[in-house]
Parts: structure tokens; sequence; C-alpha cells
């Protein structure tokens, strides 16, 4: 098996970010990025698993579903298709409403969903955590303007909660090691404290 997923992916230089969560019971090789799972099969549909022969060759879906039926989905051709799909804000709109259409009651925007279940304390951690994943997708910096070694902090008033969120989240997608999350983590917490003496 190990020898068909590496075929699979043999033709694919992965991006940045790029994290492979293959699992060696499915039929192809999967990676993940941005929260999203890309099911890759092989190049060629006839060294396909039986069955998966004439579908596209890359399945997306949330992560986080893995195992479940999933709210929300697309499948791709080529490897250029998936970073497009990826990289649209349409994409991530799409997200979101199945998002909300499965886990609330009410069509609103997931902010206010994520504000509600808040206060209401009765959607799972990891639901909820996934949402807030979710809302990230909008706030992601461009690969372009982002080296791995920069902390991106918006300008504007953020909270303290708010600013080491953004930390815990960057550190989450792997866009800074440990190391630099708690320097940075630490620094803002120095700065909070003159601010407010």
């Amino acid at each position: 098996m190990d020898k068909i997923f590496k075929e699979c992916v043999a033709d694919l230089t992965m991006p940045k970010g790029w994290e492979d969560v293959s699992y060696g019971n499915d039929v192809c090789p999967s990676w993940e990025y941005r929260g999203f799972q890309v099911m890759i099969h092989h190049p060629d549909p006839k060294e396909r698993e039986l069955g998966f022969g004439d579908d596209p060759r890359f399945y997306i879906f949330r992560a986080q579903e893995y195992g479940d039926a999933p709210t929300w989905n697309a499948e791709a051709h080529t490897f250029e298709e998936v970073l497009s799909i990826l990289n649209d804000e349409e994409t991530w709109h799409a997200v979101a409403r199945a998002f909300v259409e499965r886990h609330g009651d009410e069509p609103v925007s997931l902010d206010e969903f994520l504000h509600w279940a808040e206060t209401k304390a009765d959607l799972h951690p990891e639901v909820y955590k996934e949402g807030e994943q979710i809302c990230l997708l909008f706030d992601w910096p461009d690969e372009e303007e982002d080296d791995g070694n920069e902390i991106i902090v918006e300008e504007g008033e953020f909270s303290l909660q708010e600013c080491l969120e953004d930390i815990a989240g960057q550190l989450e997608m792997g866009k800074i090691d440990q190391a630099k999350a708690l320097e940075t983590m630490s620094n803002i917490v120095d700065s909070f404290k003159r601010e407010k003496s």
C-alpha cells in the first residue's frame, strides 16, 4: 500500500504548510491544509482502487469531519484546481454556511453563531474549535507576504485575549513554532502591562 500511496503524489510538490495525514486503510493518501483534507487518487485512473476510476483525482472536505458525512466537499481534476478552491473566499463562505446549517437552528453568520454557542455552552468543544478554524480562513495571511518567521498582527485595537488567541491560532496552524509563540505572547503581555500602568 505504501508504494501506491507514494505513486499517488509522485507528480506533485506539496506547498509549504501541507501535512501528510494519510491513513493506511484509506483508498488513497490525504494531505491537510488550513483545516481542509485533500484525498489524492492515483494520477492513472486504471491504478486506482476499484470503484474510483471514474472519480475526479482530488476530493476535498473539512479534516475535522473525517469519517463523517461532510457538511461541505469539493472535487477537482488538477492540483491547480485544488489550490484555487482552497484559496477562494467563496469556498470559505460555503464552508461557513454548511457548518452553521449543520450545527445551528437559524440562518446566521458564523461569527454570530459562535458568539451564541459560546454563551449557551452547548456546542461540543471540538465543533466550536472547528467553527473558530473556519473563521480564521478569512484572516489567513497571504502566502507571498508571509515568510514564516514573522508574527502577523493586523493594525487596530485588540484586547489582550484577542492577541493571545491570534498567536495561539498561528501556532496551531503551523505558521510559527512554539518558542516564537511563547516569546511573542510574553512580549504582548508585558506590553499590555506597561500600557495599563
